[in-house]
Parts: structure tokens; C-alpha cells; sequence
């Protein structure tokens, strides 16, 4: 800038006329001068850095403030709400959130800290061209160098595909009258039809969200127990 190269000039102009005072005054105020437009360098790469990465992923991907005001958007994220960069950035990020769920959405980020910076979440929204989709989140916290919040990161995929399977599977098995449980891989409990459910409810104890999240055989291991007293 203008004031770096008046400055710079004038530096040049007293060593010249006073050499001793380079080493006594001026060097290390060059050097802090050099320190700073270097960081300042370093930061303006990594962010043209990051804006080239962010651009490149099929994913929506923002950046926020406590109040939800928008600092930072990438193209996909522009495309999936149909609106033009300039017309959401700066703009708050709750006008994209259906009313029923902003609370939800802004419990979220604000339950962040050190020991939980990031939380993953989905919910149920209406898109500002009408559209009734269901996304998934994934908001970070991004701290400064006194370990304050400033701003939080957000990276986001529509699910709506996935979650009108499960929502078709799960009316599907709540149909049927036997006792249904759906297990992932290891053995938990991911789902439960209606039977199940109304079966629990007359036949106390009942499990904690129906065994939801629980290892189906610690789940039958304690049916036997309970019926054996």
C-alpha cells in the first residue's frame, strides 16, 4: 500500500544519512513490517486455498456467525437453494430454515465448545422455492488464537432420497404384526416396528427409546432375566 512504500522510503532515506540507527531503531521494525506481510500472505493463501477446495466439493458448504449471518458460500450451496451469491451472503441463514426447526438448528451450533466442536444433525425443511427436502449437517466451531468461537463452519447434503427409503421401509414394517426390530451390522437396534413398540409399552420395564441404539442380544439377555424373576 501507499503508506508501506512512504515508509519503506523513508527508512532507505535515514539509513543512508545515519547508518547506526538501522541497527538500533529501524531493523527491527522492518523486521516486524516483513513478519506481518508475510502472515499476511499466509493467511491470504490458505483462504484462496480453501475457497478453491470448497468450490470443488458437491456439497454445501457456509460459513456463519453467532446470529446465523452468512460470511462465506460456495457455489453448490448457491445452486442447491437456486439463489445468487450476492443475494446470500451477508444475509442471514435462518431465511433458508423452515420456522419449526430454526430453534432446533441454532441449539445445535451454539451447544459447541472445545471438548465438543462439531455436532452432526438432520431435519425436515422447505426449501424457498417450496420444495419439502431433508438435509444432514455438520457445523464446527472455528476459534481465535484466545480460544473465543468467531464463526462456525457448516457442511451440508440433501438426504431426502435416503430418508424417504427408510420412512417407506419403516411404514412397511410397522404394517406387520409380529415383533420387528432392524439391526446394523454389529448387532444395534436402529429401528423398531409398531408392534414392538406397543408391545413394550404393555410389558414393563420399558427399554430406554425402545432398545434404539442398544446390542439386540443385551436387549434379549434382559428380557430372559426379567422373565426368569
Amino acid at each position: 500500500s501507499f503508506f508501506y512504500i512512504a515508509l519503506l522510503d523513508a527508512i532507505l532515506v535515514m539509513v543512508f544519512m545515519f547508518p547506526s540507527l538501522y541497527y538500533f531503531l529501524f531493523r527491527p521494525l522492518v523486521r516486524q513490517i516483513g513478519e506481518r506481510k508475510i502472515a499476511e500472505e499466509i493467511i491470504k493463501k490458505s483462504e484462496e486455498r480453501y475457497r478453491s477446495i470448497s468450490e470443488d466439493m458437491p456439497a454445501m458448504i457456509c460459513r456463519f456467525k453467532h446470529d446465523g449471518t452468512l460470511t462465506f458460500i460456495n457455489s453448490f450451496y448457491c445452486e442447491y437453494f437456486n439463489m445468487r451469491h450476492e443475494d446470500l451472503i451477508g444475509k442471514n441463514l435462518f431465511q433458508l430454515i423452515s420456522e419449526e426447526e430454526k430453534e432446533f438448528v441454532k441449539s445445535k451450533y451454539l451447544s459447541l465448545n472445545h471438548e465438543k466442536p462439531y455436532i452432526t444433525y438432520e431435519y425436515k425443511n422447505t426449501n424457498p422455492d417450496g420444495r419439502v427436502v431433508w438435509q444432514r449437517w455438520t457445523d464446527r466451531a472455528l476459534f481465535n488464537e484466545k480460544g473465543e468461537i468467531i464463526e462456525f463452519q457448516s457442511l451440508g447434503e440433501d438426504i431426502t432420497e435416503n430418508k424417504q427409503a427408510e420412512l417407506f421401509a419403516q411404514s412397511t414394517i410397522d404394517a406387520l404384526s409380529a415383533h420387528i426390530c432392524v439391526l446394523d451390522k454389529k448387532g444395534q437396534i436402529i429401528s423398531v416396528n409398531r408392534a414392538w413398540r406397543e408391545f413394550a409399552d404393555t410389558n414393563p420395564p420399558v427399554l430406554k427409546n425402545y432398545a434404539i441404539g442398544m446390542n439386540y442380544l443385551q436387549v434379549t439377555e434382559k428380557a430372559a432375566k426379567s422373565n426368569e424373576e
